[in-house]
């Protein structure tokens, strides 16, 4: 199963993971360890333990977690453009579309 191999290698579920989950700081790479993670991901396909769609799916979930960082980020300290951003924020939840779309088949 994918989740194991997430698990066994570190790829996601690993300690720095659940310490930024846990201390609610933004989680961030660095371009080694964005290497690290590819090069195990890369084993995994050939390996047969991950599939590309997998990985494509990762890729877009950690892509639209910065977009959403950037519009909340953005969030206007007062009523005046609050409606704009509201309608910003609605079209980026709209592109994401709901997780049953989003599955790995």
């Amino acid at each position: 199963m994918e989740n194991d191999f997430f698990f066994e290698k570190d790829v996601i579920f690993s300690e720095k993971t659940f310490q930024s989950l846990g201390s609610g700081e933004p989680l961030r790479f660095s371009k080694r360890e964005l290497l690290t993670m590819a090069r195990r991901m890369l084993g995994g396909v050939l390996a047969g333990k991950l599939s590309i769609a997998t990985i494509r799916t990762l890729l877009k979930g950690m892509k639209n977690g910065s977009r959403a960082e950037a519009l909340y980020a953005e969030y206007p300290a007062d009523e005046a453009g609050y409606d704009a951003w509201v309608s910003r924020v609605q079209a980026f939840w709209k592109s994401c579309g709901s997780m049953a779309e989003n599955a790995v088949r």
